[in-house]
């Protein structure tokens, strides 16, 4: 990779001197294809915190059962999955961060590929920001993770959305059906007027049965 990125076009970042300087990599940290050890350990530690010993006791058998006996998995756990590079100068981190662009020209198209795989660049997160047992996934899992993800936020908006809206509609509709009235102006107006109130009273009735909500019936009590 060193050789690589001091054959790429100088930006001139560090200025004519660095331009001329090879570029060289300080630090290389490897990501393997162990996420299993590493979630057995997180459940392990888990139930050393919570003291369950008979489940302890069952993690570590598994533990030392697949070590002991799968060759697959110790092949895996020595398979990079991604590979972070700490470059030491400024030029060479920016020329790295257009590696994906410089290795479609013709003139570096031979850098597309190492030992056979097709390398993608990208500048790496915060040390603190990875999760290293989900470094095996690629970037279909992830995508694929992700509309997963969305459906399921975006069906849990709509059956908020639904429930708000029907306890709203059927709110205004308990309103519309028993609106507040002033029962002093309805007494007033009914006093010595009993066989209208009989009337007005059994009309109300009737329409309200024909209103498929719900609620509470308001009864008038006044002078007759």
């Amino acid at each position: 990779m060193e050789a690589r990125l001091t054959e790429f076009p100088a930006l001139g970042i560090d200025g004519p001197e660095g331009d001329e300087m090879p570029v060289r990599i300080a630090i290389i940290t490897f990501a393997f294809f162990n996420f299993e050890i590493i979630h057995n350990l997180r459940r392990r530690g888990e139930y050393i915190a919570a003291e369950k010993w008979k489940k302890l006791e069952k993690i570590n058998n598994k533990m030392t059962d697949r070590l002991a006996n799968s060759q697959e998995l110790l092949d895996l756990m020595q398979t990079p999955v991604a590979c972070f590079m700490t470059l030491e100068t400024e030029e060479g981190k920016c020329r790295a961060d257009e590696y994906n662009d410089t290795v479609k020209m013709v003139d570096y198209a031979q850098f597309d590929t190492f030992l056979g795989s097709t390398i993608d660049v990208q500048q790496a997160s915060e040390p603190s920001d990875i999760i290293w047992e989900n470094r095996h996934f690629t970037s279909g899992q992830k995508f694929l993770r992700t509309v997963v993800v969305s459906f399921a936020v975006f069906c849990m908006l709509c059956v908020s959305f639904a429930c708000i809206f029907t306890a709203q509609k059927t709110a205004i509709a308990m309103k519309q059906k028993y609106p507040k009235q002033n029962c002093k102006e309805v007494g007033e107006d009914y006093v010595g007027r009993r066989a209208a109130w009989m009337r007005d009273s059994i009309n109300e009735y009737i329409t309200n049965e024909h209103i498929e909500e719900k609620g509470e019936v308001a009864l008038y009590t006044g002078p007759m």
